[in-house]
């Protein structure tokens, strides 16, 4: 379960989407007659594009303080304190990212 921080409508479609645990999706499958081969997991592609949201959040803000982006009355608190709970719930195995391969089952293997 995520923390409730990260359980806001905003929050939910823009950092996380439609994540589930991985055995909700290995239950998907199998309800679908599909057989789980491989599990890889690839949590550090999840922390890699959470530090290309940090760098251009940062971009965002120097150059809106150097008044070469202007962006009046936006607070970049909110959006660096929610990057800071997405680390958090990556750092906590709460979030993750993984390849999940299958193969359909023939009708004399099932």
């Amino acid at each position: 379960m995520l923390p409730k921080k990260l359980d806001t409508l905003l929050d939910w479609i823009a950092f996380v989407a439609d994540a589930q645990p991985i055995q909700r999706y290995t239950a998907y499958l199998a309800g679908a007659g599909l057989k789980v081969g491989h599990i890889e997991p690839h949590d550090e592609a999840l922390n890699e594009w959470l530090q290309q949201v940090r760098t251009k959040l940062l971009d965002a803000e120097i150059m809106a303080g150097l008044k070469r982006l202007d962006l009046p009355d936006l607070d970049f608190t909110p959006s660096k304190q929610l990057v800071k709970d997405v680390a958090a719930a990556i750092e906590n195995h709460q979030l993750g990212y993984a390849i999940i391969t299958t193969v359909k089952p023939t009708s004399a293997a099932r």
